[in-house]
């Protein structure tokens, strides 16, 4: 990896999932979670996933983390190729690269302290391995670091608040002194007053140690406040990726446009100078991943579609006038955005 590199790059990352067999007589169907995924995020910087349910979010983020292997395509971090490593040598690599999971309680083990929970990834750590005075150290920094006291190293998950939980999954994820964390919905378990502790200790924490995010959240305020790059997702592909000024702002593509209109207004609700925001109200199903249609995926729900989306499937590529803003839509350059879109972010930082 050398200087102006990204720190993660992903290549058409494809991901499918054979179900079991329904008969002897029938293949087996094959769930296609992602379908040729391009991504890259720069050293430093925080990259945002968004999109409904299904859509691949998760199964992108076990794949950049290396617990599951790709049916095709690449995943480097860090200028290497995680398919291509033996496990030992993943082992030491990962390290540099750290997951926070949803649940702050389900990815605690219950019959660990605090101690052991933190210290468990510096099994990795070849210089930190076999010196329990450095390790206790580090678990003692990080704890602080996050914002909680070295006394909490000898006390179990359930002594702790929903939020501290989550801190004590950060500590985890920072005591190797990662570059990358993959945060897959860190804050929706959490309420609204702790989700803003937690991420503004996200920001603190990346201003201090340089950390690079991609966070996966269903809540497009989260994503705004936290990440200056967003991309969506719609049935197992990138549809829309831009900064979050201008997916927020003026959304290209009809399923993003879509999922911004359905943000609860709190200007409009207090009778305020937003006005009523107009909501975009989609047709039909989401459809599903077991059989993937030729030409757009998001083809029988766009009010926009023709003839010739539902047999040519639409490249990720620039919007005119839109510098680094990429959509996968034949009429993207048509798109003007939805008046009044945008997350509140205002609301996550205030709590």
């Amino acid at each position: 990896m050398t200087a102006g590199d990204p720190i993660v790059r992903v290549e058409g990352l494809v991901r499918h999932y054979r179900l079991p067999r329904e008969s002897l007589f029938r293949p087996a169907p094959v769930s296609h979670a992602l379908n040729g995924v391009d991504l890259t995020v720069a050293p430093g910087q925080s990259l945002g996933i968004v999109g409904e349910s299904g859509c691949g979010k998760s199964t992108l983020a076990r794949l950049v983390m290396a617990l599951d292997r790709p049916t095709a395509g690449r995943v480097e971090v860090l200028g290497q190729d995680l398919g291509a490593m033996d496990g030992r040598s993943l082992r030491a690599h990962r390290r540099h690269f750290q997951m926070v999971f949803q649940d702050p309680y389900g990815s605690l083990d219950p019959r660990q302290k605090v101690r052991r929970i933190v210290a468990e990834p510096l099994d990795a750590v070849p210089d930190m391995a076999s010196d329990p005075p450095a390790r206790q150290a580090r678990v003692a920094e990080v704890l602080e670091a996050v914002g909680l006291r070295p006394t909490d190293m000898d006390k179990y998950p359930h002594e702790f608040s929903g939020g501290q939980r989550q801190r004590i999954a950060i500590a985890r994820a920072l005591v190797t002194r990662p570059q990358v964390i993959v945060a897959d919905e860190p804050v929706s378990a959490l309420d609204v007053s702790v989700q803003a502790q937690v991420l503004n200790l996200m920001l603190d924490l990346q201003a201090e140690f340089g950390l690079t995010y991609i966070l996966i959240s269903h809540d497009l305020a989260v994503v705004e406040y936290v990440c200056p790059q967003v991309a969506v997702m719609y049935l197992g592909r990138v549809v829309e990726q831009a900064a979050a000024a201008d997916i927020f702002r003026r959304p290209a593509h009809p399923y993003t446009q879509a999922l911004l209109a359905a943000v609860p207004n709190r200007t409009a609700r207090s009778g305020g100078a937003g006005g009523r925001r107009r909501r975009a109200v989609l047709q039909g199903g989401a459809g599903g991943a077991m059989a993937m249609a030729p030409g757009c995926s998001f083809a029988d729900r766009c009010p926009r579609a023709e003839d010739r989306c539902r047999i040519e499937r639409p490249a990720l590529r620039p919007v005119a006038g839109e510098s680094g803003h990429l959509a996968a839509c034949h009429f993207a350059t048509e798109v003007q955005g939805v008046p009044g879109t945008g997350a509140a972010a205002g609301e996550i930082a205030s709590g």
